[in-house]
């Protein structure tokens, strides 16, 4: 794919990743190692009553399909806290899958009515602080499987595509890696462009790094 550095796939429902996408991430440099899959739910009773097209054990069997065939691959999911009708026991399938799977950030959202939508007429909402304190659970879960992933990366050496940022007045540059992971990489300038970097250590939700080379990586 000449002139073409890196190229990532958004947000994908698990019924349309198959073992070709997979084996083509695998084994293509500029298919970015990242996928964002939404779960919604680790409780069967819960994903019935939205009407997908999944069992939790579906998905966590493509989850680690992916982790095994990709090597320290960036993998986000969505999950809804507080859909109508989920107990304490289906949040905590949902948190216990989650807390198993190589799934490296989580997007947690709290359950919010829509008009006219089949769930509205559900009888069996869940209060306001519950499905606040399911959501509040989640992302720390998220935090702590996020900073596991990004301590396994330190020492690595990274390519990553490059922006100039401005932090306080001073132009510093940071990019993505292709596991969806951002580094701040120091002082500087650089058109947009892929560099070579060793990671040197962590941010408050990132990487730090240093560039091993001022020329870009060749497409």
């Amino acid at each position: 794919m000449p002139g073409l550095d890196r190229f990532r796939l958004s947000s994908i429902e698990p019924s349309t990743v198959t073992d070709d996408i997979i084996d083509l991430m695998a084994g293509e440099e500029k298919f970015a190692r990242h996928f964002h899959i939404p779960f919604q739910s680790g409780s069967d009773r819960i994903l019935e009553r939205m009407q997908r097209r999944y069992a939790s054990g579906d998905y966590g069997e493509l989850i680690h399909r992916i982790a095994e065939r990709v090597p320290e691959c960036g993998i986000g999911a969505d999950v809804i806290c507080g859909f109508p009708g989920e107990e304490d026991e289906h949040f905590q399938e949902t948190f216990d899958w989650l807390e198993k799977l190589p799934i490296t950030y989580i997007h947690a959202f709290t359950y919010s009515v829509r008009p006219g939508s089949t769930a509205e007429s559900f009888g069996d909402h869940v209060p306001g602080d519950v499905k606040k304190r399911r959501t509040r659970a989640l992302r720390k879960l998220s935090t702590d499987k996020n900073r596991a992933f990004r301590e396994r990366l330190v020492g690595q050496e990274l390519p990553v595509f490059v922006e100039e940022m401005r932090v306080a007045g001073e132009a510093r540059l940071g990019g993505l890696t292709d596991n969806y992971v951002r580094v701040d990489l120091g002082p500087g300038t650089a058109d947009r462009t892929m560099l070579d970097t060793r990671i040197t250590g962590l941010s408050e939700d990132g990487l730090v790094g240093e560039r091993l080379t001022t020329e870009p990586v060749s497409a």
